[in-house]
């Protein structure tokens, strides 16, 4: 049998290719929610934080080896047998003590693609863009190191490649690990359009951070080749300059949405004065109506009761 770990950044959507094609078995088994809590209650053990953005590398306890080994074991009848867990690259080396003919994919993202699924699942906050910044440098060198240490066992891929030529991830999977997993047809959400406002901010940031354009660099040269895509490695500065336009188009753009809702706010203005208006209208006539309705009949019993027109309407009854 042959166990598949896969892990990857935090926010990236990495799983969505793997789920049909060698996910879909192991959910079902209950040892895949065992090894996922046997996972987060290791990480927790290691990290006063609760906030997985805070959370490092490290080296577990060997008490929790044997549990760990003791439910890889339950699947050896499988033959594969695949776990998908994103705080799993904390601690690698680990799991590859834990279980003698088990193997490795790895999933790597750009910072704008990591970026762009946490602005899209979270309010914009700067200080948090920061952590999860610190977060995927954090979980992509683990990755890098273990990959570099263990290249017979792992595959280190880039997520939008292996999400957009699932065909050619799936033969890339089975030649390096001589599996024979069936490309099946399957309906993944093809790869989103990240705002160039995002990149913008994304490679801004990575300007001034070293550490991140050269690990990613790094990383970019040592991983597996799935597509014509992945051969193309552009400086952080390249593509920087390379949105600019799409990013001062954003901002037109932005700038005309502003203007269209000032404008719209001023007619909505206009009209809620006109109601205003023609409200006050409305209750000036009213009370003008009652009120001279108030006289009409203040008149009517008058001359109803008056005793000399009662005497004239009977006189003129009588003639």
């Amino acid at each position: 049998m042959t166990i598949l770990i896969c892990s990857g950044p935090l926010f990236a959507d990495w799983t969505g290719v793997l789920e049909k094609q060698v996910l879909e078995a192991s959910k079902r088994l209950p040892v895949y929610d065992e090894l996922s809590t046997l996972s987060r209650d290791i990480c927790q053990q290691h990290s006063l934080e609760k906030d997985e953005l805070t959370w490092k590398s490290f080296s577990p306890d060997e008490t929790n080896l044997k549990v760990a080994t003791s439910l890889l074991s339950s699947v050896d009848k499988e033959p594969v047998f695949a776990w998908a867990d994103t705080n799993s690259s904390l601690f690698l080396n680990f799991w590859k003590a834990a279980y003698e003919n088990i193997r490795f994919i790895l999933f790597y993202s750009s910072p704008e693609y990591e970026f762009y699924h946490f602005i899209k699942a979270h309010k914009f906050d700067e200080t948090r863009l920061e952590s999860t910044l610190d977060a995927w440098l954090v979980r992509m060198r683990a990755m890098l190191t273990f990959f570099m240490n263990n290249r017979d066992r792992c595959l280190l891929v880039d997520v939008r490649a292996a999400t957009s030529a699932k065909s050619l991830f799936i033969q890339v999977v089975n030649e390096h690990f001589h599996l024979e997993l069936e490309d099946v047809v399957i309906s993944v959400a093809g790869n989103p359009e990240i705002s160039p406002l995002v990149e913008y901010l994304a490679t801004s940031l990575l300007l001034k951070n070293h550490d991140v354009s050269e690990l990613y660099d790094e990383i970019r040269s040592a991983a597996t080749v799935i597509c014509e895509t992945d051969k193309s490695i552009s400086s952080i500065e390249v593509r920087n300059k390379s949105l600019i336009s799409a990013f001062l188009n954003e901002v037109t753009a932005y700038q005309r949405l502003r203007d269209t809702q000032s404008e719209l706010t001023d007619e909505l203005s206009r009209r809620q004065l006109q109601i205003s208006q023609m409200a006050e209208e409305l209750e000036y006539y009213f009370k003008k109506n009652i009120k001279q309705e108030k006289i009409t009949n203040t008149m009517a019993d008058y001359l109803s009761n008056d005793p000399l027109l009662k005497i004239a309407r009977q006189a003129r009854q009588l003639q």
